[in-house]
């Protein structure tokens, strides 16, 4: 190899490497992170019992108090089928405000760190706190739930059927996400009791249980007959 192509190597892998930690770069730098303050500690809210047989719940705020995840978490165990399991849940708190951002009006807050924060706890699944303006919606992603305090309270029984049981949005149009059981191509798929069969869920073509529940509108805090036996399905997971 004579000297030119050498140093033309030479420069295309700097190269490469430049543009590439400039990419590293921006994505750490535009990542959402936790506001720092205190030393970070969980918090115990309510603890029923060893948490690898309880549902983990950990809380964050962000411009949100305390009192106003007790207010949400008296509102998740006094709707069916949560009512009738209390003592599966257990709720903590890590004492950090997530940076959440607007994405396309949705409220995000899942980061790396967030997700780090929360593992301070036993943690099944994350809750955000954030309030915004009313127009902004909440929204599930893995296994963390950011909500908007300005939705309507049942948003947060809606958000966390996504990540708890993996429902399907019933409004239309939506993704149905892979193994989703509530919306079915014909209403003999519905393999247990229902409040009906209904034309369209997340998809025109394909079918829903009951007419205007929680994962169709926030304007009940009913699931309907068929998704809160999913509910209670993975319910039974639990002591």
């Amino acid at each position: 190899m004579n000297l030119e192509k050498s140093k033309y190597l030479i420069l295309s892998i700097l190269g490469f490497l430049f543009i590439f930690l400039l990419i590293v770069t921006i994505l750490y730098y535009t990542q959402p992170r936790l506001v720092p303050g205190e030393p970070l500690t969980c918090k115990t809210i309510i603890q029923n019992g060893e948490p690898s047989k309880k549902i983990d719940i950990v809380f964050f705020f962000d411009n949100i108090n305390e009192e106003i995840a007790q207010e949400y978490i008296n509102y998740l165990l006094d709707i069916v089928p949560f009512k009738d399991n209390k003592g599966k849940f257990n709720f903590y708190s890590v004492n950090a405000a997530p940076d959440c951002s607007i994405q396309s009006g949705i409220l995000v807050c899942y980061s790396r760190s967030l997700v780090q924060a929360a593992a301070l706890c036993p943690d099944d699944y994350i809750v955000v706190l954030s309030k915004q303006t009313s127009s902004i919606r909440s929204s599930a992603y893995i296994n963390l739930i950011s909500v908007n305090t300005e939705n309507p309270k049942s948003v947060v029984i809606h958000e966390f059927a996504h990540i708890f049981a993996n429902l399907a949005d019933e409004y239309i149009p939506s993704v149905i996400p892979r193994g989703s059981k509530n919306c079915v191509s014909s209403c003999d798929k519905f393999k247990s009791e229902t409040d009906g069969c209904y034309q369209g869920c997340s998809q025109d073509s394909y079918l829903r249980s009951v007419d205007s529940g929680v994962m169709r509108t926030l304007r009940t805090n009913n699931y309907g007959k068929f998704d809160t036996e999913i509910l209670n399905e993975n319910l039974d997971k639990y002591e």
